[in-house]
C-alpha cells in the first residue's frame, strides 16, 4: 500500500505550525486576496493556489480537523524518515518505536487516520529493517519494539493491524510470552470487527423486535 502524500496546509498559508486560529485566518485572507481567480485571469495556476487556500484554511481553522491533520502530518513525516533513513541500527528502530508511543499517546485514538498510522508501520517495519532486526539478534531491543508497537496500535483496527501482526510475531520468535500477546491483541480485534460488521443487523433485529412488541401490545 503506497504512503499517502500530504499537502503541507502550513506551507500553503505560509504560517509557521504553532500559529494561532487568528493568524490562520489572517494568512487565508491573504493568500485569498493574492490567488482569488478575479484578479488573476491571467495567471493559470492561480485557482489551484486559491483551492489549495481555501483547504488549508477549512482544515487548520477547525479544533478537531487540526488535530487530525497534525497527527497526519507527523505520521507522513515519520514515514519518510523511517524509509530514507541510511544507517539504520535495532537501537534506531526501537527509538523511532518509543517516539511513536510517546506521539500515541496524546493522540485520540478513536479519530486517528488508521491508514496513516498503518502506513508509518509498514515503513518501520519494512524488509530491509526487518532483516536488520533478525541480523542484530538482539531479543530485548525486538521485545521493546513489540511492545511498544502494540501500546501504539490500542485503536488500530483489525484491517490495518492484521498484516503487521505476522511482522510482530516473527520479532516475538523464541518469546512465547510476549508472542502470545501479540496473537491475544490479534484475535482481540478480530472480534471487534465481527462484532462492528454485525452491529447494523443487531440494530435492525432489536428495531424489528420493538415495533413487533409495541403492535402486539396495542392490539391488546
Amino acid at each position: 500500500m503506497p504512503a499517502t502524500v500530504l499537502k503541507d496546509y502550513y506551507k500553503i498559508l505560509e504560517i509557521p505550525h504553532t500559529a494561532t486560529v487568528e493568524e490562520v485566518k489572517k494568512a487565508y485572507r491573504r493568500m485569498a486576496f493574492k490567488y482569488h481567480p478575479d484578479t488573476n485571469k491571467e495567471d493559470a495556476f492561480a485557482e489551484s493556489y486559491f483551492i489549495d487556500a481555501q483547504e488549508a484554511y477549512a482544515v487548520l481553522s477547525n479544533d478537531e480537523g487540526r488535530r487530525k491533520y497534525d497527527n497526519e502530518l507527523w505520521l507522513a513525516g515519520m514515514t519518510t524518515r523511517a524509509l530514507e533513513h541510511t544507517v539504520v541500527t535495532p537501537d534506531w528502530i526501537l527509538k523511532e518505536s518509543i517516539k511513536l508511543y510517546n506521539h500515541m499517546a496524546t493522540v485520540d485514538v478513536y479519530r486517528m487516520n488508521h491508514k496513516a498510522l498503518y502506513e508509518y508501520l509498514e515503513q518501520l517495519l519494512n524488509e530491509r529493517h526487518m532483516s536488520t532486526l533478525a541480523k542484530g539478534n538482539e531479543p530485548a531491543v525486538n521485545e521493546g519494539i513489540v511492545n511498544m508497537i502494540l501500546d501504539s496500535t490500542k485503536g488500530l483496527k483489525y484491517l490495518f493491524f492484521n498484516p503487521l501482526s505476522q511482522k510482530l510475531s516473527d520479532l516475538s520468535a523464541g518469546n512465547t510470552e510476549l508472542l502470545a500477546r501479540v496473537q491475544a491483541k490479534r484475535k482481540a480485534k478480530y472480534r471487534e470487527a465481527q462484532w462492528e460488521k454485525s452491529m447494523p443487523y443487531l440494530v435492525v433485529f432489536l428495531s424489528l423486535l420493538i415495533v413487533l412488541c409495541m403492535y402486539f401490545w396495542a392490539k391488546r
